[in-house]
């Protein structure tokens, strides 16, 4: 597979990948984001902790920061480079977004190879201000990244 040296191939899963309602495709369909194209279907050749099935894009510069503000890269969920299939088995590497530094109890709960955020298991997908968040998590990474993003506005 032959990339233009201006855009990036990135595996996108869950929620952004395209499908009937998937909350944050819109991510991608946004042109004033920048430029992505669907390339294919994938799958991550290691175990995240399970293979992981998705689809592979092609995205200019411009997307790919859109991404990495949307998965609040690096302080979130992290890019990484890894190996994948794709629909006819040829492998390439790709981007994509982890989740790095989890909670262990997370490994105990049900995982979904594909998942759709209007799958049969019942787990709908919950917006960021939907979110009920005891310890204050996600408000102190929300702010975080806003004062980030004024220090960033300024230089």
């Amino acid at each position: 597979m032959i990339t233009k040296p201006d855009r990036y191939l990135m595996f996108v899963y869950g929620t952004i990948k395209t499908g009937i309602s998937q909350p944050n495709h819109y991510i991608l369909k946004d042109q004033d984001n920048g430029e992505a194209e669907l390339i294919c279907g994938a799958e991550s050749i290691d175990k995240w902790p399970l293979r992981i099935y998705g689809e592979l894009w092609s995205v200019d510069i411009n997307m790919r920061n859109k991404m990495d503000d949307f998965e609040a890269h690096p302080r979130f969920y992290r890019r990484m480079e890894i190996p994948v299939l794709t629909d006819d088995n040829t492998p390439v590497k790709a981007w994509a977004y982890f989740l790095i530094d989890y909670k262990p109890h997370l490994l105990d709960l049900d995982t979904y190879e594909n998942y759709n955020t209007y799958g049969d298991h019942g787990l709908r997908y919950v917006e960021g201000c939907e979110r009920h968040d005891p310890e204050g998590e996600v408000n102190k990474l929300i702010a975080e990244i806003k004062l980030t993003n004024v220090y960033r506005d300024t230089k």
